[in-house]
């Protein structure tokens, strides 16, 4: 419906920290910089440094481009974010950012009052059509929920909800009714 990859992208990265590394001992991502973790690093096979290995020195290596790359290939269009209604698609993109893209697709599918199977068919990409204004509320909440369980919520939560109360501000500025 629309292309706000680009704000999309900004706005995680305001919240992520440009281009900070950070190697919090306990975040189970591991190493992250520009908002890539050395987990999602790994899965994806960057061996940015060349030597066989996915480690830290590669995450220190990442740039605000390949962080885009790993933005849109993995997390944008894991959850379809050039179909969904604008506003949502951010909020949707920066939650699979945030959760992964097979969370984020849970997520919304539930906000979305669709059956939660976290495949984004014809009928969830409906549903987020038919009021996405709702939808992103909803998703907000259900964001908060999820995040509430998670085993970094002690350590995490304060800048978690943060996250959630900024992105979800640009996201409802986007948004309209069909």
């Amino acid at each position: 419906m629309n292309y706000n990859l680009s704000k999309a992208f900004r706005t995680s990265m305001e919240v992520e920290g440009q281009g900070l590394f950070v190697a919090h001992p306990q975040d189970p991502g591991g190493a992250t910089k520009w908002g890539v973790s050395l987990r999602l690093a790994r899965r994806l096979g960057l061996d940015l440094d060349h030597d066989g290995d996915v480690d830290a020195d590669d995450i220190r290596l990442i740039d605000e481009a390949a962080a885009r790359d790993v933005f849109e290939r993995v997390f944008w269009r894991g959850v379809r974010g050039d179909e969904l209604p604008a506003g949502l698609d951010l909020a949707a993109a920066d939650a699979a950012f945030h959760h992964g893209e097979g969370a984020a697709r849970c997520l919304l599918q539930r906000a979305a009052g669709v059956r939660v199977d976290g495949i984004l068919g014809p009928i969830s990409l409906r549903a987020c059509a038919a009021d996405p204004v709702e939808v992103l509320r909803r998703l907000a909440g259900v964001r908060g929920v999820h995040m509430s369980k998670l085993d970094g919520w002690a350590t995490f939560g304060e800048g978690w909800i943060s996250r959630l109360v900024d992105v979800h501000a640009v996201a409802k500025g986007l948004v309209s009714l069909p």
